[in-house]
């Protein structure tokens, strides 16, 4: 009804930001195309979803970036901005190099068992 009351209850952390729409049911008698549903909202959200990491992301945050949305909360969680469509590559280590440090430290580590046994007798 026009010009009626209503009431509202929202429940959240004291500081926490809400954002509130309102569309008069009238605007859609005349063209309801542009109505904008949750299945829309998901539909869309979708279809921007890269699925850069398995699972729907790295972490809570991840969730939110994989799916190329902008989030910014009063936590001061922020999704990273993205310059472009594509996922972000890893950078490549040289596997050589690690693998050639655990070999060094595992070496290291036989001799002090060897030598730890050979004081034993």
């Amino acid at each position: 009804m026009p010009e009626a009351t209503m009431k509202i209850k929202l429940e959240g952390d004291p500081g926490a930001r809400v954002g509130l729409v309102a569309v008069d049911k009238a605007v859609y008698v005349l063209n309801d195309k542009y109505k904008i549903s949750q299945a829309k909202i998901w539909d869309t959200i979708e279809k921007s979803d890269f699925g850069c990491t398995a699972g729907g992301g790295q972490n809570n945050l991840g969730v939110f970036e994989d799916a190329g949305l902008a989030l910014t909360t009063s936590t001061n969680l922020n999704t990273k901005q993205r310059s472009v469509a594509t996922c972000p590559q890893p950078t490549n280590r040289r596997r050589r190099s690690s693998v050639l440090l655990l070999d060094s430290k595992a070496s290291k580590g036989m001799w002090q068992i060897m030598k730890f046994l050979f004081t034993l007798r």
